[in-house]
């Protein structure tokens, strides 16, 4: 039986130090905690349609059973989300997970402590790349060795083995980076003071810390920025540059979320449409789009998106099995109850007892009357994810342009997404996401697991966060420059 480091790793994720936390979380008793988990199951093997697709079911059952057999004494909220998780992580699936609920924010707010620092993360090394502390000796860039003795790789295995994200793909690193504080609060605890033991250069040195506050950390970055030593830069979810005369055009693409678009006021088919119009009137030779930190969305904006790429007619998915149909055995406790409608008029069954949806419902999609035809860029890394990742196994697929960067949180060959069910556990209150589609991608095929992997691979080290350098778009620079020559 492979991969079964996690039967050793749950026992050792629980004793997670929690410290003065736990007095302030609710506690569930062993009868709850097993009606919650049981539901959990049940739910995942009723109507995940990729539950199995990375982790056979013989290991999943061992997963399980080894998870339920810790439920023997009663357990917090958080220790119980401790257990749940990396079961959900191994399903290999970005759009399955576990929301602690709000009574559990309420519950610490205000006084709870957090490592004062962000992390960049790449190949189990890890940079400063935030110092929420007054102490401006703390660099960033500093490469951290180890936090109260425990190494870094330590501190990033624990976290990789309950964040979730496509496949086998190597980018939860990047996820890490995302948000350090709160994912050290949640899988390794919350002591009162750090040791941080740096390295910068040839030189090591420990850095000594208190735990801080939320609001502790805001009037730190907020007092740095009066200074001038801290700087901050707000963005819509779509913003551009045009430069006619160096020959290049920049589209950045925070997100394809009607959330994000709504917030920034901004609407994504009109942007997209003007700012092509304007770079084919300008006859600019080359394009880089940026996708990095992109979550994803809408699908249907990264496909129109594509529609100005793309020299023919095209359509996103090869196929979309579901595995249930019918009024599952949880419904009273989801918030879906119009899936089994749309389910029966959208699908048919299969051989394989999949349910996938009728060929006649796969839209096709035209591209541009007047597309672009330059040189294009994409710029990736761990956190792009969902449909900007689909957009990026597009590009690369049908050669549309070079993608640049680190491996896609999404998968090449795609994920499960689609409607989704939301389960509510009843005891814990936890929101167990569980996606109602398995979307297969109509792309070239690739190696199983594995997000989209750049053409270009580029890696941060310790030298680019000293200067500042996006080296990234050096890549790009660096491409174009060479394109001319030639």
């Amino acid at each position: 039986m492979k991969n079964l480091w996690l039967l050793i790793l749950l026992p050792f994720i629980l004793r997670a130090q929690s410290g003065s936390l736990s007095a302030k979380i609710s506690t569930l008793s062993v009868k709850q905690l097993n009606e919650d988990f049981t539901l959990f199951r049940n739910a995942l093997e009723e109507a995940h349609p990729g539950l199995y697709n990375y982790t056979p079911k013989d290991t999943m059952d061992v997963y399980f059973t080894h998870a339920s057999a810790l439920l023997n004494d009663e357990m917090n909220l958080l220790d119980f989300y401790r257990v749940v998780c990396p079961i959900v992580s191994r399903i290999g699936c970005e759009h399955t997970g576990v929301e602690l609920p709000s009574q559990f924010w309420l519950g610490i707010k205000g006084f709870t402590k957090y490592i004062p620092i962000n992390l960049a993360v790449s190949d189990q090394k890890a940079y400063v790349s935030h110092n929420y502390t007054l102490d401006s000796s703390l660099r960033i860039g500093a490469q951290v060795l180890s936090i109260n003795g425990t190494p870094v790789s330590g501190i990033i295995n624990k976290m990789n083995a309950a964040l979730t994200a496509d496949g086998y793909p190597r980018s939860k690193e990047k996820l890490i980076s995302n948000d350090f504080p709160f994912n050290y609060l949640l899988w390794i605890g919350t002591p009162d003071t750090f040791l941080i033991q740096l390295r910068t250069g040839d030189q090591e040195r420990c850095f000594k810390t208190p735990a801080l506050t939320l609001s502790d950390m805001r009037s730190n970055m907020a007092a740095k920025k009066k200074t001038g030593s801290a700087t901050s830069y707000t963005f819509g979810a779509l913003s551009s540059l045009l430069m006619p005369d160096s020959g290049f055009a920049y589209l950045s693409i925070h997100s394809f979320g009607e959330r994000d678009l709504k917030l920034s006021k901004q609407h994504f088919k009109p942007f997209i449409d003007r700012f092509f119009q304007d770079i084919i009137q300008k006859n600019i030779p080359n394009l880089i789009i940026d996708l990095r930190a992109n979550p994803g969305g809408e699908d249907e904006y990264s496909q129109h998106l594509f529609t100005w790429l793309a020299d023919k007619p095209f359509h996103i998915d090869r196929s979309l099995p579901i595995k249930i149909t019918g009024k599952p055995s949880f419904w009273k406790h989801t918030n879906k109850p119009f899936i089994v409608n749309m389910a029966r008029v959208y699908i048919s069954k299969t051989d394989s007892g999949l349910y996938v949806t009728r060929k006649k419902y796969f839209k096709n999609f035209k591209p541009a009357s007047n597309g672009y035809r330059g040189r294009v860029y994409v710029l990736v890394n761990g956190q792009t994810g969902s449909a900007a990742s689909q957009f990026c196994a597009l590009v690369q697929s049908e050669g549309k342009g070079t993608i640049i960067g680190q491996e896609t949180r999404g998968a090449y060959m795609g994920g499960n997404s689609g409607d989704g069910l939301v389960l509510t556990l009843p005891h814990s209150r936890f929101n167990i996401y569980i996606p109602f589609v398995k979307v297969n991608l109509n792309v070239k095929p690739r190696e199983k697991g594995r997000g989209v992997i750049p053409d270009v691979l580029i890696e941060r080290n310790q030298d680019s966060f000293f200067s500042g350098r996006d080296v990234m778009a050096e890549a790009v620079f660096k491409l174009i420059r060479n394109s001319k020559n030639k």
